[in-house]
């Protein structure tokens, strides 16, 4: 899979990109695009949201240091992103006009409400560093190890984010928690 914008010679179809970065698309782009659906629960959106934070890393390339972690530069900036596109959704949502709900049973209600959407929900009353953990160890299986080294903190630090944040989840999801492990 080629990177999105990249130029073959003689054309002007777009800008070209960093082979390390480029590298780093390939072995990366479906594991974030997991992650951002965990944020967002929408494949497109993730898509659209991963292939950002790849831009935006690029755009900086010049001035980011180039060491081991860039994949972690990128996973950030994309979360960063997720993150402002909740905010987005949560202003536009408070600032709509309230009309009066439709009359629906309540067994339509509950038929409405997917389990995906609940654990989305429950997910962003986690904080940001749960988030990525329990999203990391639950939505792309990694392993504690693999984790704590994503997110440059220690294996003891992911296993403390992954237990309160389960703790979070079990007391928001309640038996549906419970069930799904």
């Amino acid at each position: 899979m080629a990177f999105a914008g990249r130029t073959s010679p003689g054309t002007d179809a777009g800008p070209t990109f960093a082979a390390p970065l480029e590298q780093i698309y390939r072995d990366q782009l479906q594991s974030l695009i997991r992650l951002l659906i965990g944020y967002v629960g929408v494949r497109a959106g993730a898509e659209d949201l991963a292939h950002d934070a790849f831009l935006r890393a690029n755009s900086a390339w010049p001035k980011i240091e180039h060491g081991p972690r860039v994949d972690a530069y990128v996973r950030t900036i994309a979360i960063n992103l997720a993150l402002s596109v909740l905010r987005r959704q949560a202003t536009a949502a408070h600032h709509q006009v309230h009309c009066l709900p439709d009359a629906r049973s309540a067994e339509s209600e509950v038929m409405l409400r997917s389990d995906r959407q609940r654990i989305a929900e429950a997910i962003k009353l986690l904080s940001v560093r749960q988030q990525q953990c329990v999203l990391l160890r639950y939505w792309d299986a990694l392993p504690e190890a693999q984790i704590a080294e994503r997110l440059g903190i220690s294996r003891n630090s992911v296993k403390t984010h992954l237990r309160r944040g389960l703790e979070v989840l079990r007391r928001e999801l309640g038996d549906d928690m419970r069930e799904a492990s």
